[in-house]
């Protein structure tokens, strides 16, 4: 393992150089790999000549202009990387190394393929990216061994019609060149497995691409393609298929021979339907069409069965097929920045769901089914028409993220408070003049007010991540205790069992630091106290929201700088299991959660 250097000196560079090779003599030929990576290199020693038996030689990142003819005596050499010097060309003796299998030749300035590497016959990765390259020519096809070609980023008009006498290429990579056509003989490349072609000019491609039967990715976007030939779903290997940024308006109708695809790009395109072809593919997982002229969705889009994430934002969809509700492995829906006002109730069937993005709509109202969706996370609804949320929305249990942003939301139900795992909370922008206590129990969230016409003193607690606003409706005492609909589970609280409780020895002042016990003891008087004093129609959310309160006052205790010691292990403990004890004095089944917010 080499220290790296980059000297500034020159002479500096070769002299390291050459204290590596006789290093890697001395060493008596156990490393069968040599790095000069990065040391600021202009020429390499002759010396180099000397390592008979090497058989990996890193030269990356250096300033060489050319190798020295010396480096013919590598005969065991398989991999050379050049990647990134200057080098204009390759010396004739490159062709004695016959071992060489992977020539890395990427971001030097050699225009033009070096005679010496067609007369490689071992060779089965020639990496070409940026290096200026204009003219691949028909020596290409000596390379009958080669296993991947890459020429990114250069300036190529074409390729050679040779390159379909390759018969072991299964990787070609050709993106970001100047292509304005394919040579039918690519068809003849029957081990292809990758085919990138994107960032050129292509109009269409040849028929013959249907004699690619191996071909399992086909990246085609960035060009200017306004068809694909119908050959194309002749592809029965391919899994992806790319072609974002086009000039498509539709897709072959005939696409059942790709029985394998899983990945299907089409953003960024011109398509104003999807067509029954598209929707004949049962192994698709990724839709991608957001960025096209769509205006609805057939109802065939209901059998893509496998389909796991559909990106349809950005289109002009006014309303949505309810076969939608039929995807039940989705995860991921996108219709962002369409012109939809409502949507169907099926779209509660979606169990599966993490992730639904509805901004930037016309929606007016959710579907009451909204709340079915028991696996979502992310629910972004901000720049609607809302005016409310239903009450159901209590009941999206693993949501983590809500975006209500621009809307016209002048309530909010107080089953706001029964989202637990939510840790963002964006409702700026609305109509809102009152906030619902039941918003102080999302402890851990981060809550965002601004642009709403809310008492100042809200607002000026409002900054920030709205901490200290949460808190205020936690401890907001004179606050009308929350009204929560009977589908949120009454508090099946057991007062004589509390009260009973509370009267007894329940908190050993002896167990711990007598500083740190005494200062606990009110904290939990006073939680057994408001547990007894809620009301008969008390929910489950409002014991909670005690439970969190008393955790919070036990961290001030925990931070309290005028006691010596803070709560350590084993009152920690005895802590937590009295609070589990009374919390099943009150109905509560779990309250880890909570105990997770703790300090100590």
């Amino acid at each position: 393992m080499w220290v790296r250097y980059n000297f500034d000196d020159p002479q500096e560079a070769y002299a390291e150089a050459l204290r590596r090779i006789d290093a890697w003599l001395r060493a008596g030929d156990v490393e069968e790999r040599l790095s000069f990576a990065e040391i600021g290199l202009e020429a390499l020693p002759p010396e180099i000549g000397q390592l008979g038996e090497l058989r990996v030689l890193i030269l990356w990142n250096n300033k060489l202009t050319s190798l020295p003819p010396e480096i013919c005596g590598l005969g065991k050499l398989r991999r050379l990387v050049l990647e990134n010097n200057q080098l204009t060309t390759l010396p004739p003796e490159m062709s004695h190394l016959r071992a060489l299998e992977e020539l890395d030749l990427q971001g030097n300035r050699i225009k033009g393929v070096p005679p010496a590497v067609f007369q490689l016959p071992e060779l089965k990765l020639l990496n070409l990216d940026n290096t200026q390259i204009s003219e691949l020519g028909p020596e290409i096809e000596r390379l009958s061994t080669l296993d991947e070609l890459r020429i990114r980023r250069n300036q190529l008009t074409s390729l050679p019609c040779e390159i379909g006498n390759l018969p072991k290429l299964t990787k070609l990579f050709v993106d970001d060149n100047q292509l304005a056509s394919i040579p039918p003989e690519i068809g003849r490349l029957a081990a292809l497995q990758e085919l990138t072609l994107a960032k050129n000019r292509l109009v269409t491609l040849p028929d013959e691409i249907a004699g690619l039967n191996s071909l399992t990715k086909l990246s085609l976007g960035s060009n200017g393609m306004t068809r694909l030939p119908r050959e194309i779903g002749r592809l029965s290997a391919l899994t992806e298929l790319r072609l974002e940024g086009n000039e498509l308006t539709a897709l072959p109708e005939d696409l059942s021979g790709l029985i394998a695809l899983r990945v299907l790009d089409l953003s960024n395109n011109h398509c104003s339907l999807i067509s029954s072809g598209v929707c004949r593919i049962k192994s698709l997982e990724e839709l991608w069409l957001c960025n096209n002229q769509l205006r609805k969705l057939p109802p065939e889009v209901g059998e893509l069965l496998a389909l796991t994430t559909l990106d349809l934002s950005d289109n002009k969809l006014e309303t949505l097929a309810s076969e939608v509700g039929q995807l039940q492995c989705l995860r991921e829906l996108s219709l962002r920045g369409n012109n939809l006002n409502e949507l169907p109730p099926e779209l509660g069937r979606l169990l599966a769901l993490t992730d639904l993005q509805l901004n930037n709509n016309q929606i007016t109202r959710l579907p009451p089914e909204i709340g079915d969706l028991c696996a979502m996370t992310h629910l972004m609804l901000d720049e609607n028409l809302l005016t409310a949320l239903p009450p159901e929305i209590g009941r999206l249990a693993a949501l983590m993220v809500l975006n209500i942003d621009g809307n016209q939301i002048g309530v909010l139900p107080e089953e706001i408070g029964l989202l637990l795992s939510m840790e963002s909370f964006s409702l700026r922008g609305n109509r809102l003049h009152e906030l619902p206590r039941s918003l102080g129990a999302l402890s851990a969230c981060e809550v965002f007010v601004q642009g709403n016409p809310l008492p100042p003193e809200l607002l000026k607690l409002a900054g920030g991540s709205g901490k200290k606003l949460l808190k205020h409706l936690r401890n907001d005492q004179g606050a009308a205790a929350a009204q929560i609909s009977p589908a949120c589970d009454a508090l099946p609280l057991d007062r004589e069992a509390l009260t009973k409780y509370r009267r007894t020895k329940y908190f050993d002042m002896d167990f711990g630091y007598e500083d740190v016990m005494k200062a606990a003891k009110p904290v939990f008087n006073k939680l057994l106290k408001n547990l007894v004093a809620l009301p008969g129609s008390a929910s489950k959310m409002q014991g909670r929201e005690l439970f969190q309160t008393c955790i919070e006052e036990l961290n001030e205790v925990n931070d309290d700088e005028n006691l010596e010691n803070g709560i350590d292990t084993d009152e920690r403990e005895y802590f937590c299991s009295l609070l589990e004890e009374i919390a099943k004095l009150a109905g509560l089944e779990n309250i880890d959660d909570i105990l997770d917010q703790r300090d100590w």
